[in-house]
């Protein structure tokens, strides 16, 4: 994906988010600000991954300073909304190392980022989100509606990639759907 994240660096030194995602774990973002900083990806448009593990290194002589530090997904670019916290560092990882965190996560995600904990600078060398990439069903074809006695028939056609479908109802064009049957059959 392409890096995305919060801009610059500590002293215009150049260590900035890019870093965190060259695969060198000699080199390491220091932020500009000491909380609310962040690197991340955009997995693209129409794209979104299901992250199982997660891969990071420390920026050497700063390992404490990722304890606190969060692992997070986003559907939303800013991650002002709908944030899922992936894996939160508890203590302090080993330097010049990749420390491995498997995670058990369903969610799909296009942008994925690590925020570093408050006073921290975001002083990490190295981040590797691994999982799979979610295959979205294109929405069914042919869609037919059969009314009946106090009841409709829906019959459509399935897209190959489908396990199965919602059917959600509301009186008001775009908003207010309720869940009326889950996992409809194909």
């Amino acid at each position: 994906g392409a890096v995305i994240g919060s801009s610059g660096s500590w002293g215009n030194s150049g260590n900035t988010s890019s870093n965190v995602f060259d695969g060198n774990l000699n080199t390491f973002y220091d932020a500009v600000n000491a909380t609310g900083d962040w690197a991340g990806l955009d997995l693209g448009s129409g794209a979104a991954a299901i992250v199982t593990q997660v891969k990071y290194c420390p920026r050497t002589g700063w390992a404490g300073r990722m304890v606190g530090g969060q692992f997070q997904g986003a559907n939303v670019a800013d991650f002002s909304s709908g944030v899922t916290t992936l894996f939160t560092v508890a203590s302090t990882p080993p330097e010049g190392t990749m420390t491995v965190q498997a995670l058990t996560n369903a969610t799909s995600f296009r942008y994925l980022r690590y925020i570093g904990p408050a006073n921290a600078f975001c002083d990490v060398a190295e981040v590797e989100f691994d999982g799979a990439y979610a295959v979205i069903p294109r929405a069914p074809a042919g869609l037919a509606a059969v009314a009946g006695n106090a009841q409709v028939a829906l019959n459509w056609n399935a897209a190959s990639t489908a396990t199965g479908y919602k059917i959600k109802r509301s009186l008001t064009s775009g908003s207010g759907y309720v869940n009326i049957v889950t996992n409809a059959s194909l």
